[in-house]
């Protein structure tokens, strides 16, 4: 039997989308879907949540702010994530391919990143932890390299 969320808020962009005004609160868990041709950002304020993101076209999203874990579900086609100004505990990503690009930024803890053939994911902070699963993957490259 599957396990059905209650109290999720779903924003959905489908098709051809041009949003710069978007706004998440704390109001309890997110799921976050663009798919189709998007140029989408906005802020995010969910410091005790989790928030789902699938992305899956061409475009670009960038998300500002704070939340506690997100967690990429899935992203393909020719998009970038740029979070570079969204803070995070936890971030994991569950199937990332295509020609797609993530861009992290103040993340505490990279634990899971399935990342396939020419997809990429950027951290852009030195301090960022990463999990053992992701540490040898090449498709995950660190923009500052750590000092030894």
């Amino acid at each position: 039997m599957d396990k059905v969320e209650t109290g999720v808020r779903r924003l959905e962009y489908t098709g051809k989308s041009q949003d710069h005004a978007i706004l998440i609160g704390n109001h309890g868990n997110v799921h976050f879907t663009a798919r189709g041709d998007f140029e989408l950002s906005g802020s995010v304020y969910c410091p005790k949540y989790t928030m789902k993101v699938i992305v899956s076209g061409s475009g670009k999203v960038t998300l500002q702010g704070i939340c506690k874990i997100l967690i990429v579900v899935k992203m393909d086609g020719t998009a970038t994530l740029d979070l570079t100004q969204l803070t995070c505990k936890e971030m994991r990503c569950t199937a990332v391919s295509g020609k797609t690009h993530i861009l992290v930024g103040k993340t505490r803890m990279l634990s899971h990143a399935n990342v396939q053939k020419e997809a990429l994911i950027t951290l852009t902070q030195s301090d960022t932890i990463v999990g053992s699963s992701v540490m040898d993957n090449p498709q995950v490259v660190r923009q500052h390299p750590i000092a030894v």
